[in-house]
């Protein structure tokens, strides 16, 4: 019969998911994971098999935090919008970017990489998410629209992770929905 959990896993997975963003996969030491945590080595070994299922684990809780609520729940370019804008507000500012872009700079392509299938996933999730918003709101006129918005929005993610600053990027986010905006089909009245 399996051990009774004692401990608040969503405070464990954030402990998990900002070491993480902070450190990478590799980068991220059993001492660092335990510090966060809260959690043993022992501890964490027993609730998710090993290092690679906490990161697993800690990527689920960053889909349900942070990648659903901000784009994968977003219906118009008003929210998509907002959810680039969420992008200069803490804790996105903290310098350690996003969990899916830091893995893609970590591991390439690799599809053998500790949790290669989630990683793709949340790409597939902006993208979808995208097109999904703007074939909506644009119709034909989305064109490549989608793709240019994942660009800048990728982008931003890579250059936050650096530790430069990201503000100044701020008025061409606002710039572009601005020219989207204008590509909305207009409602004629009878």
């Amino acid at each position: 019969m399996g051990r009774t959990r004692t401990f608040d896993e969503a405070a464990v997975l954030d402990g998990a998911m900002m070491t993480f963003r902070e450190h990478g996969f590799a980068g991220a030491s059993v001492r660092d994971l335990e510090r966060a945590t809260g959690l043993s080595a022992g501890s964490l070994y027993n609730a998710f098999g090993d290092k690679e299922g906490l990161y697993r684990a800690a990527f689920g809780h960053y889909f349900r935090l942070v990648i659903e609520p901000r784009l994968g729940a977003a219906v118009t370019l008003d929210e998509v919008e907002a959810a680039y804008l969420g992008l200069f507000e803490p804790p996105m500012t903290d310098g350690f970017g996003c969990l899916v872009i830091n893995g893609v700079i970590e591991f390439g392509g690799q599809g053998s990489a500790p949790a290669a299938d989630l990683i793709a996933r949340g790409l597939d999730i902006v993208d979808q998410s995208l097109e999904r918003v703007l074939a909506h709101e644009l119709g034909p006129a989305a064109g490549h629209a989608a793709r240019r918005l994942a660009l800048i929005y990728q982008g931003l993610l890579v250059v936050s992770r650096s530790g430069r600053p990201i503000a100044p990027y701020r008025p061409a986010v606002i710039e572009e929905f601005d020219r989207l905006r204008a590509l909305r089909p207009t409602t004629t009245k009878p």
